[in-house]
């Protein structure tokens, strides 16, 4: 525990720096090492490169023989961190090449009530390399990450920095034999969040990926609920989001929770929303692999832009290449009950392209609905804009079955000086069926 210091640094060190707490490597035969809970709280700390730094580069790294590994969990609570480079960095990486029936743990992990100014990234988590390159019986399970409650401004005289940052990459990365992942969920809720940018997930790459025989890598909700959220470029930036269920074989399965993005209040100087780049999802499955994924939610936040209100770019290739077995799930994709007020488009979506596209064998598809119900916008631009939706379904062979719920664009209220509602390149639904292949659409 670290807590009530007040402390004032004027070089360019970390005022609380705490580093390779739980440093686990080369285990073997039953070894058992357990470290306990890690608190930093009530303090006041003002200056230095950062305010609190939290990180630990093995976290169970070449793991034998039923070796055991458990960190307790983290608490950051009420700090003030003034005038730093950085204010809340939390790390953890390095946790891979497990073998036979090793297990690492990771505790819970909450940030939370805590006010922070800094130059650079207010609070910034990066998760990399955990739980991957796993064999046999193996497992590697992380708690769930809190941020709550939380006064933050990032980026204070300086550009490209967030009040929020989230770096997650390779978890559940090449995982064999039995072995099994589980993260736990991500929720940020109730934030003040200022900076360049507001809330920005960068690099979600890599999750269940390439996986082989009997292997499970699970993951829970993302919740971004209640923030209030002021950005001078993208209030919630989402850039990167690549090869989630990528390239899985055997029995191996993958689940992904909710992500709901929903109630907060965002005021951008570009977008509210932008997130681009979201492909290879559930893709390129042989075997009786399975991925599922449940809904992704935008909805009932409060908008006011100067750019787009919600940009979505590049949400492609789901649950394409799908061979033998194999089974992508998905839930619904939900833009419903936002206030959204605009210098230029409401809702923006470019390129929602290629799902349970070439499927092969026995394979399936299902995915529910497309909605955009229920949403008041007042634009200087279009009202809701959608280019190039399409390839849904398409090159299906053999015995392979795609199926869908309805694209819903209801009960809406639009004020807009160009198109209201403008649809243009819908194509390419159920085209190209052989053999025994069927597709199935609601209206």
């Amino acid at each position: 525990t670290i807590s009530d210091n007040v402390i004032r640094t004027t070089g360019s060190s970390e005022s609380i720096y705490v580093s390779n707490f739980a440093n686990w490597r080369y285990l073997y035969d039953n070894t058992f090492l357990r470290s306990g809970n890690v608190t930093i709280e009530d303090n006041t700390v003002d200056g230095g490169s950062y305010g609190v730094y939290v990180s630990n580069s093995y976290t169970g790294y070449e793991l034998y023989h039923n070796s055991r590994a458990q960190t307790g969990n983290f608490l950051i609570n009420n700090n003030n961190i003034m005038r730093s480079g950085n204010g809340i960095y939390f790390s953890l990486e390095g946790g891979y090449s497990l073998f036979n029936e090793s297990r690492a743990m990771v505790g819970n992990i909450a940030i939370i009530d805590n006010y922070v100014m800094s130059r650079y990234n207010a609070i910034d988590v990066y998760y990399s390399y955990l739980g991957a390159e796993m064999y046999d019986r193996s497992y590697f399970i992380i708690g769930d990450l809190l941020i709550e409650g939380n006064e933050v401004y990032g980026s204070q005289g300086l550009d490209w920095y967030s009040g929020v940052y989230l770096y997650i990459n390779d978890i559940g990365y090449r995982l064999y034999g039995r072995s099994l992942v589980e993260m736990g969920s991500v929720t940020i809720i109730d934030n003040d969040i200022w900076g360049y940018y507001g809330l920005q997930f960068d690099n979600f790459n890599y999750l269940g990926y390439r996986m082989e025989g009997d292997s499970s890598f699970v993951m829970g909700d993302l919740n971004v609920t209640n923030n209030r959220i002021r950005a001078r470029q993208h209030a919630i930036y989402a850039n990167s989001l690549n090869e989630i269920g990528y390239q899985l074989s055997g029995n191996a399965n993958v689940t992904i929770g909710r992500m709901d993005f929903n109630m907060n209040s965002i005021w951008a100087g570009n977008c509210g929303f932008y997130f681009d780049d979201f492909r290879y999802v559930g893709y390129d499955m042989e075997g009786s692999s399975s991925f599922k994924m449940d809904d992704i939610s935008i909805s009932e936040n409060m908008i006011i832009s100067d750019e787009e209100g919600i940009y979505l770019d590049d949400v492609m290739h789901f649950g394409n290449y799908l061979y033998e077995d194999s089974r992508v799930i998905f839930g619904s994709m939900l833009v419903n009950d936002n206030i959204i007020i605009s210098n230029d488009t409401g809702i923006y979506i470019y390129y929602l392209y290629e799902f349970g596209y070439e499927m092969y064998d026995n394979s399936t598809f299902v995915m529910e609905n497309i909605e955009m119900n229920g949403n008041r916008i007042s634009s200087l631009g279009e009202g809701i804009y959608i280019y190039y939706l399409e390839y849904f379904g398409y090159l299906l062979y053999n015995h392979s079955s795609f199926s869908m719920g309805s694209i819903l664009i209801n009960n809406n209220s639009i004020i807009s000086d160009f198109y209201g509602i403008y649809l243009n390149e819908l194509y390419y639904f159920g085209g190209y069926l052989e053999q025994m292949a069927s597709f199935n659409m609601k209206t």
